[in-house]
């Protein structure tokens, strides 16, 4: 390239089409009221939505002591121990299947 660049050489055809586009439509009434959107409201910082969970998971954990206190007298344990697997018994294992004991050799 030797020549200088010189912008007035150019017409940018794609904007003046648009414009050309919308001012026909302007023109024969296909046009749409576009409102503005309503203000948001102004959100709290992040810090503000923060929910403290420990009185909550103590709370919680002082139920569960006092329930399972309870339980353990009657046979609402029993019941609570058969829906909830972690509270269940292992089941009772068979012994493993081994080789056959080594025989004897005997010499003659």
């Amino acid at each position: 390239m030797d020549a200088e660049w010189n912008p007035g050489q150019f017409q940018d055809e794609y904007h003046d089409e648009v414009l050309a586009l919308v001012e026909k439509k302007v023109r024969a009434g296909k046009t749409h009221v576009i409102l503005e959107p309503e203000a948001a409201p102004k959100r709290l910082s992040a810090r503000s939505d923060v929910v403290d969970l420990m009185p909550l998971l103590k709370r919680s954990l002082e139920e569960r002591a006092t329930t399972e206190r309870k339980g353990a007298r009657g046979e609402g344990s029993r019941k609570r121990a058969a829906h909830h697997p972690a509270l269940r018994k292992p089941a009772a294992r068979k012994p493993a299947r081994g080789k056959a004991p080594a025989r004897n050799k005997r010499t003659a």
